[in-house]
């Protein structure tokens, strides 16, 4: 949020100066879309999706999960991202995986509410009786599985085990509070924005290391569990 105002501040006041825009920025600064149009910059991740991916899927699968689902939205190219690695990553480690494990949307927000897809909302229904647990490209599509399948009386975790990414505050408020991997957006932005603030001002400084990885973790809440029901 307020990262994203200043960035934009900033952008707008040097936007007749392009050369003294830096080339490089994290893309954890929202308008990274517009900052790449407006200069010709090339942002970057201060995270591996892979990584993303793999803390949430190794998590699922130590705790016994063997059928796993997707659900993602198709609104961001890091979403999009996302997606892509989960399908990696279920081939490499050789886990069973079918069409019907996989449902993406082009929305975004509380796709499964009572304004969603009714398409939508049956294709979910649907994966959850296949299988014991879906990641999900992010915290907001988590939250609106979660809420959706409280509502039509599925056990979460009971029945399917949910997680989400980002570790946004919402995770604490859904119908059962979301286990989600961390990505330290935040602290990276205290850290690194003074920085970025700094290379539009002294034009030539290096200061924000383009190697730099912010490190994931799994936050375990109520939304997930070792599957209580054989799925496979």
């Amino acid at each position: 949020g307020l990262s994203g105002i200043l960035f934009y501040r900033y952008v707008v006041a040097f936007s007749q100066t392009r050369e003294r825009l830096p080339k490089s920025i994290p893309l954890f600064f929202y308008g990274s879309n517009t900052y790449q149009d407006l200069v010709g910059a090339t942002p970057h991740f201060f995270y591996q999706e892979e990584e993303v991916i793999a803390t949430a899927l190794n998590r699922a699968v130590a705790a016994g999960h063997r059928s796993i689902g997707w659900v993602g939205t198709s609104v961001a190219k890091v979403h999009q991202n996302r997606s892509a690695v989960f399908r990696e990553w279920m081939a490499v480690h050789r886990q069973p995986l079918t069409e019907s494990r996989i449902l993406i949307t082009d929305l975004h927000g509380d796709v499964f509410g009572s304004g969603g897809r009714p398409s939508l909302r049956s294709s979910l229904l649907s994966m959850a009786k296949e299988v014991s647990e879906i990641c999900c490209s992010d915290d907001v599509t988590a939250a609106s599985v979660v809420n959706f399948l409280t509502r039509e009386g599925i056990q979460v975790p009971g029945a399917v085990s949910i997680i989400g990414i980002d570790d946004l505050l919402l995770c604490r408020y859904t119908a059962i509070p979301l286990s989600t991997v961390k990505i330290p957006i935040y602290q990276d932005v205290q850290t690194f924005f003074p920085k970025f603030i700094e290379q539009i001002e002294r034009p030539g400084t290096s200061s924000i290391p383009v190697d730099w990885r912010s490190p994931v973790s799994f936050i375990e809440r109520e939304s997930f569990a070792p599957p209580s029901i054989s799925k496979t």
